[in-house]
């Protein structure tokens, strides 16, 4: 259990997750309560005051997109797939980031189409949104490898947060191949 987490006045900028009293998935508003001087009777206060919101009992699957971005890098490439809602279709892209000139730029490389429904069936069927908080450490004695960060806000408000070294949540590999068997090259 974590009564105090961030450290830093850089920290209180963005939610974080904790768990109290075996309750898992509270989203703490960082910026609007100072977490570094927290302490067990101030947040059981907070809690009941409703300075946060949580999501206890909100249902378990996707139900909207407002944004989703997955991204996967290695020691030569950096690749961004997207998911944007129009209408009722889902449209894939998959963005190559180029560093050209001193700066980063978004190279489409690949896109394609799928209806809203097909992407929300695929995102639950592999529980994307139990990927939330994971944080695949590098294994040892492994010197490269892939690592990836899912930044996506679902269901109008809820924030999926993933990040890893060569180290995974379950079923992404299916995920991301899924997601690649979307999109077709861009000429």
């Amino acid at each position: 259990m974590y009564y105090c987490c961030a450290k830093t006045p850089k920290m209180l900028t963005t939610p974080f997750k904790i768990g109290i009293l075996g309750v898992k998935n509270i989203t703490v508003l960082r910026n609007k309560i100072d977490t570094t001087k927290m302490y067990k009777p101030f947040f059981l206060a907070i809690m009941v005051g409703g300075i946060m919101k949580t999501n206890l009992f909100k249902d378990k699957t996707i139900k909207t997109i407002e944004r989703f971005i997955l991204s996967t890098g290695t020691m030569r490439q950096i690749l961004e797939c997207e998911i944007q809602i129009k209408d009722e279709k889902a449209v894939v892209s998959n963005y190559e980031i180029r560093y050209i000139d001193n700066g980063a730029k978004r190279v489409l490389i690949e896109q394609g189409e799928t209806s809203y429904k097909d992407i929300l069936k695929l995102l639950n069927k592999y529980k994307v949104l139990s990927w939330d908080g994971f944080k695949g450490k590098h294994p040892k004695n492994v010197a490269d490898g892939t690592v990836f960060t899912l930044e996506a806000v679902v269901n109008e408000d809820r924030i999926i947060y993933a990040t890893g070294s060569q180290n995974f949540p379950k079923d992404y590999h299916e995920v991301y191949k899924a997601l690649r068997e979307i999109m077709q090259p861009v000429s």
